[in-house]
């Protein structure tokens, strides 16, 4: 940085010859002339020492420019005399020499953002005060609108004579280190606030953190648990785990989601699926690990709970199998015995589907008498269960809660899977009522809207024609639902003294011709299927219509009256 400085004049440079001579003695004459070599000698000495403290002071410049740090200094009134590339770098813009102050075009503000003023300068502190604030963390703001961290170091500079003439500041750039830590410090509060216990430790096995969940979930504090061995909570039964882990953290292997088991401090033992992580240092050794563990003793009495239940669903399945296979083989001996006597093999048919009907309301039966009545005894103790619970830890009375109102719900599955296979409604009622039932469930369940036409008063039917209409509505509505695609249905009942039909459309995507066409065609089935829905209205002298399109399907069941009185009343 070229600066003007003042060229030094001796107080006498006059020649030899500019001296002018006085007449007197000879004596007089030499002490003049050594009086004036003196001042000679005088005034060399002090260029000498201008240009000695010339030479000092470029060196300390020089020395000061090639210094990392950001470094200024001001004359006694904080003008700025001097600053390295280092400062320029760091502040943003080159100021004015002698016309700037502080480098006063960067705006500072304390660490908690409020601005801090001209004379608050630590800078500015020393010159006025000779107080030195060393270490205080400083936000600046470039000119550039961006923003940095430091911390001033300002000394102040005196003369031979100690008074202050000038200062000297040092800025050290801990904007890395602010960031750091603010990191650091969002890190361990995500640490603290996971619902999952998470702890580090060495290679060797000593736990060196520990967070808040893990306080909770094994009963250890940090303070129990930090130093300790990871054994600490490893059961006996399960310490060869520990090395198979940390061979693999030594290969730099992650293991994810391995479930073992662990001991809490009041020695009960908990399922835990374990994720490990190898920890590395800044040059990349494996140097620790870092384990989340989270607690699933709850899911694993789920999952036991649902095997078991599978396991009965599968024997069930299993003996329902055989019996369908039974059936099944019994109906292949009738039919390779009729094979040629059509009628037969109707009536046979007609029998299979009033047997079906009597399995289901005999099923429908056990379930609602059986089943059905256990559950409502078991509701209902625990129900007495709960209302003697209030000594019982809260644990305990939520898990009652959660049973009784499991109960709650078979109970109703088995209600509405009992009313499914023989709707009550029908026997007691007649078919308005079983439809208009049906119909409200089945849009309830499956989320598609039905709209119902039915006459007002219409009177009952034979029981085999009411429920032949009935079961011809729930395959047609089970159909709808699982195969059309379709958010609508439309059911409709029409009576009079000659016949009684009932309709029901859809908007889906409709039915492959073969599958409703012909008896004969390749059998689709769905539910009981369309053949079943023909056979069953043939033995009552009914006819099954089916119109589909790629914008939807129609079915028509029409059976005709025997009895000569008209269907609907008034």
């Amino acid at each position: 940085m070229a600066e003007t400085r003042p060229r030094f004049v001796p107080p006498s440079q006059t020649s030899q010859r500019d001296v002018p001579v006085e007449s007197g003695t000879t004596d007089e004459l030499l002490a003049k002339l050594t009086g004036l070599h003196r001042q000679t000698e005088k005034h060399d000495e002090l260029l000498r020492v201008h240009e000695s403290l010339h030479e000092t002071e470029r060196r300390f410049r020089e020395m000061i420019d090639a210094l990392p740090a950001a470094i200024y200094t001001t004359d006694v009134e904080g003008r700025l005399t001097h600053f390295n590339p280092a400062a320029v770098r760091l502040l943003g813009h080159a100021p004015e020499l002698g016309a700037d102050q502080w480098f006063a075009t960067v705006k500072l503000f304390w660490p908690d953002g409020t601005p801090m003023r001209d004379d608050e300068r630590p800078v500015a502190v020393a010159l006025r005060e000779g107080r030195i604030l060393d270490g205080v963390e400083v936000i600046a703001e470039r000119p550039d609108g961006t923003r940095f961290w430091f911390m001033p170091y300002p000394r102040l500079l005196r003369d031979e004579a100690g008074r202050i003439i000038g200062a000297i500041n040092m800025l050290l750039d801990i904007t890395e280190q602010k960031q750091a830590e603010r990191a650091s410090g969002l890190l361990a509060a995500i640490v603290d606030s996971s619902d999952d216990a998470i702890i580090s430790k060495t290679l060797e096995g000593t736990i060196t953190s520990w967070n808040k969940s893990a306080e909770r979930l094994f009963g250890y504090t940090a303070e129990e648990a930090v130093g300790q061995h990871i054994t600490l909570i490893v059961p006996a039964d399960r310490q060869h785990e520990e090395a198979t882990i940390i061979g693999r953290l030594k290969r730099g292997e992650r293991i994810d989601h391995f479930e073992t088991v662990r001991r809490r401090k009041d020695g009960s033992l908990l399922d835990v699926s374990l994720t490990i992580s190898p920890v590395r240092d800044a040059e990349g050794r494996i140097v620790g690990a870092s384990k989340v563990a989270r607690d699933v003793t709850e899911r694993k009495q789920i999952e036991q709970a649902l095997r078991k239940r599978e396991e009965r669903a599968r024997a069930l399945a299993e003996k329902l199998d055989m019996e369908v296979r039974a059936r099944t083989k019994e109906l292949e001996q009738r039919n390779t015995e009729i094979e040629e006597q059509t009628e037969e093999l109707r009536r046979l048919s007609t029998c299979l589907m009033q047997s079906q009907d009597d399995e289901r309301r005999r099923i429908a039966r056990e379930l609602h008498d059986s089943a059905g009545q256990y559950l409502v005894a078991l509701g209902m103790s625990l129900e007495a269960a709960r209302r003697s619970a209030g000594e019982l830890p809260p644990k305990a009375r939520e898990k009652l809660d959660e049973a009784s109102e499991i109960v709650t719900r078979c109970s109703s599955e088995i209600r509405t899977l009992s009313h499914l296979l023989h709707p009550p409604l029908l026997e007691e009622l007649g078919l308005a009522s079983a439809i208009e039932w049906y119909v409200e469930g089945f849009a309830a369940r499956s989320r598609v809207k039905v709209e119902l036409q039915i006459p007002q008063k219409l009177k009952r039917l034979d029981e085999p024609v009411e429920l032949a209409l009935f079961r011809v509505l729930q395959e047609c509505l089970t159909n709808i639902h699982r195969h059309s695609g379709s958010d609508w249905a439309m059911v409709q009942v029409k009576a009079d003294s000659r016949q009684v039909s009932l309709e029901i459309c859809d908007r889906g995507k409709g039915i492959a011709k073969p599958s409703y066409d012909s008896p004969s065609a390749p059998r689709k089935r769905l539910g009981v299927g369309i053949n079943g829905m023909r056979e069953r209205l043939k033995d009552l002298g009914g006819t099954l219509e089916i119109n589909s399109t790629d914008h939807g399907t129609t079915a028509r069941a029409t059976i005709p009256l025997l009895s000569q009185a008209s269907a609907t009343s008034g």
